[in-house]
């Protein structure tokens, strides 16, 4: 009787063992992520550093540390597109040369920390251009050297919208052209693209500035952009040898000669006195 009861429990066990086998390997096909987990716990987790997006004034920095064999997340570590902008914008400010003009864009943010008028107390030689959209326009607003912020820094807001600082403490806003549709794109743009698209959606009658540092020449684009907005003025400002210097390009002034040389470079320096165009020194 015993063997019987012995025998007739082992063949419900193996029975049972069976249709749990079954089961797990069924979970396993339906389920692949559960025979992950179970590898997962075999070995040791090797944790990387994986960039998501790099970040930048117009993208959040996210990265995460993570198993490179099971993906399990350690850590993560994220920034603010503003973040960086804001970084930006202070670097630019507090390590402007002397009687600087600081151009910054800031794409579709629109309003401004109260820090910035901090920034610009500090060095109050500095002027300060900021270009951004708002509801499908360019605008671009200058806030001069010399100004006094006071009023800002004894108030209580810590964030301003643009369009509402124009007029206040000498600040002037003006509109520009209609933001094309691949905006985010160009409003990335650095360097010599970058100041020719800002030249073509500057506001009518207004001044774009372009910091070159120790490049002193032009390509031959720059003027024929500025021959199709003749009613712009374009300002560049650069270093040689150890000196800063100033080239303005007038509005309303004639290219033609310049642009029938056939030369793709003219440097800064060499053409100064023509068709209407100044160097300076900046003391």
């Amino acid at each position: 009787m015993k063997n019987k009861e012995t025998k007739k429990c082992f063949c419900k066990n193996l029975l049972h063992g069976m249709l749990c086998a079954v089961i797990a390997i069924g979970c396993m096909l339906i389920f692949p992520q559960f025979e992950m987990k179970a590898e997962a716990k075999n070995h040791t987790c090797n944790y990387v550093w994986k960039t998501l997006s790099k970040g930048s004034a117009y993208e959040d920095l996210y990265e995460i540390k993570s198993c490179e064999i099971c993906g399990e997340v350690q850590m993560t570590n994220y920034k603010r597109a503003y973040d960086f902008l804001r970084e930006r914008m202070q670097n630019q400010i507090k390590l402007a040369r002397k009687n600087w003009v600081v151009v910054n864009d800031l794409g579709f943010y629109h309003t401004l920390h109260d820090e910035v008028f901090v920034w610009l107390t500090e060095r109050n030689d500095v002027t300060l251009v900021v270009t951004y959209e708002y509801e499908g326009t360019y605008y671009q607003t200058t806030f001069p050297a010399g100004a006094d912020y006071t009023e800002f820094l004894q108030d209580d807001v810590v964030f301003y919208g643009m369009p509402g600082l124009h007029g206040k403490c000498g600040i002037t806003s003006t509109a520009g052209g209609k933001i094309p549709s691949n905006f985010p794109e160009l409003v990335t743009l650095e360097g010599a693209e970058g100041f020719y698209f800002h030249i073509k959606m500057a506001p009518a009658q207004e001044t774009v500035y372009a910091s070159y540092g120790d490049n002193h020449t032009i390509h031959k684009t720059l003027l024929t952009t500025l021959s199709e907005r003749n009613d712009v003025t374009a300002v560049i400002f650069f270093e040689y040898k150890g000196m800063n210097f100033k080239t303005t390009f007038p509005a309303g002034a004639d290219y033609t000669e310049l642009l029938k040389e056939g030369t793709q470079f003219f440097g800064l320096l060499g053409v100064n006195g023509r068709c209407g165009i100044v160097t300076e020194v900046i003391l």
